[in-house]
């Protein structure tokens, strides 16, 4: 049950990453950037996932 509680809706990934719920649909369409988990028509994100995407697409600057 942890693991549940530790899932995000579509809204709060949104919000995290700043971009909209539609991108979010978008990208799960397109079968991109994220992985998803998808709880009979429920859909959520990790928060990992997500931290993992925002750090893959971070630039340094040096």
């Amino acid at each position: 049950m942890d693991k549940i509680k530790k899932l995000l809706t579509t809204d709060e990934a949104a919000i995290y990453l700043g971009v909209t719920v539609q991108t979010l649909a978008n990208w799960r369409h397109d079968r991109k950037y994220l992985k998803y988990v998808k709880l009979g028509r429920a859909i959520r994100y990790q928060k990992a996932e997500l931290d993992r995407y925002i750090a893959e697409n971070t630039i340094s600057i040096s």
